[in-house]
């Protein structure tokens, strides 16, 4: 047999239990979709090197995996905006303006030294609110690709800013 009908089979019989899984975990479908896409295509990449016996026992251990990283990702982005609003909602004075403003220029002075790619992915993700799967295919790149920019640009970003501050 072809691994291609093998994989093909493995989908079939599946995805449903795998999909379901994932929403146990995470309780989003949209999100769900994404993991067990993302699970999915890791096994294809891999279909030469796990064993047939084994296939299930990696689909529902990556599929474990990428929720907790989608779950970690969600909590740090809910902290973010714990802090953005809690910066917003009181009285600011000018100075503090002031000093917001140059952070916000530096990170953008700063985001000069990503490369055009991974700026363009963090624009896309951070600033125009895209999902990474929209991304992933405007750009014609894997979901992981994606994420792997944000990781550089983050922690580019992070890197630089530590020594400026």
């Amino acid at each position: 047999m072809s691994k291609e009908h093998d994989f093909e089979r493995f989908y079939r019989e599946h995805y449903d239990a795998l999909f379901y899984y994932a929403l146990r975990l995470v309780d989003e479908g949209e999100a769900c979709r994404d993991i067990v896409s993302e699970a999915l295509e890791q096994i294809w990449t891999k279909i030469d090197v796990i064993a047939p016996e084994k296939m299930k026992n990696f689909a529902y251990s990556t599929v474990h995996h990428i929720c907790v990283d989608h779950v970690r990702h969600q909590m740090a982005a809910s902290r973010y905006v714990a802090f953005y609003l809690q910066l917003y909602s009181r009285q600011v004075n000018d100075d503090e303006w002031e000093e917001h403003e140059r952070l916000i220029n530096t990170v953008v002075g700063l985001m000069d030294k990503l490369s055009p790619r991974t700026r363009y992915v963090l624009e896309q993700c951070y600033f125009h609110r895209k999902r990474y799967a929209e991304v992933a295919s405007e750009m014609g790149i894997t979901i992981s690709g994606v994420k792997k920019h944000i990781v550089t640009a983050l922690k580019t970003l992070r890197a630089e800013m530590a020594k400026k501050y």
